[in-house]
């Protein structure tokens, strides 16, 4: 009997601190997650389709990243969390201009969940109800510029070619510096690009933070460049030596055809002719 007291007394040892541990996890159980959902199209009721289009929340120290159907403009993002929210739409070549029941702030939209219909089952908040009824994150193309101006040490950088390649699909823009070595792209697509210089005779650069161009902005980017250091003979680099070098050999080129044909035609040619018929006769009479 004693024994089965002490086996008992044993068991509850353990099961205590279990238990204990149990209460814990359900008083520190994971909190809920919510989907927020909606519908995105551009000024036109079409979705956006040509571009990749990002939605990221931001809130509470964390970012949600959401994922969209091209195809009927849907979008879902899983939070963890439904007060001080915010939601930005990030395409190359559009701005997003409104978003229902949330106010513009900065480049996203302030989520005002309590005016969104929400389901109990789903845990779901729709911001939106559809592209049909015109309830929708409403995007537009849009447009920036970027300038500059291109120098070194001595001053300006002239016919430089300045080169915008956006980071993520989109089209390249090429522009060159004039005589002051200012620079100028128009109705450049907002997005991010990676900007990039080049001219002879100078080191190559690449812009290591990115260009972002904004709606209607003007976005500038002054580029100072290093000159090479090529290794120069008489006083020129070396391609330009060897297009000199060039030259030269084809004027030597055709100076000696030149002597070479006039001496084959002029007067003082020599000229062999075959008289052994001749010979033939005479010995014949």
């Amino acid at each position: 009997m004693r024994y089965k007291l002490l086996l008992a007394f044993a068991a509850l040892l353990v099961m205590v601190p279990f238990a204990s541990f149990l209460a814990e996890d359900s008083d520190g159980a994971v909190a809920p997650r919510y989907d927020i959902t909606g519908y995105v199209a551009d000024t036109r009721g079409e979705p956006i389709t040509d571009v990749e289009l990002e939605i990221i929340v931001t809130g509470n120290g964390e970012t949600y990243f959401g994922t969209y159907n091209p195809s009927n403009g849907f979008f879902l993002v899983n939070v963890g969390a439904t007060t001080n929210l915010i939601i930005k739409f990030k395409a190359h070549g559009y701005t997003a201009i409104s978003c229902p029941n949330s106010p513009k702030q900065q480049d996203g939209f302030a989520l005002t969940l309590t005016k969104a219909a929400y389901s109990v089952t789903t845990r779901t908040y729709t911001i939106t109800s559809s592209i049909a009824d015109g309830n929708y994150v409403i995007m537009r193309a849009s447009t920036g510029e970027v300038a500059g101006h291109i120098s070194y040490g001595a001053g300006p950088v002239k016919n430089a070619t300045v080169t915008l390649t956006p980071t993520t699909d989109g089209s390249v823009y090429t522009t060159s510096t004039d005589e002051n070595g200012n620079y100028w792209i128009p109705s450049c697509p907002t997005g991010t690009y990676n900007l990039t210089v080049s001219r002879q005779g100078f080191n190559p650069y690449t812009q290591t933070e990115l260009v972002n161009v904004t709606d209607g902005a003007t976005t500038t980017r002054n580029i100072t460049m290093e000159k090479s250091e090529q290794e120069r003979h008489f006083g020129m680099d070396t391609a330009h030596l060897l297009m000199l070098i060039g030259v030269v050999v084809g004027i030597l080129m055709a100076v000696a055809a030149w002597l070479v044909s006039k001496r084959m035609n002029g007067p003082n040619r020599v000229e062999i002719f075959d008289d052994s018929t001749e010979d033939e006769e005479d010995l014949r009479s």
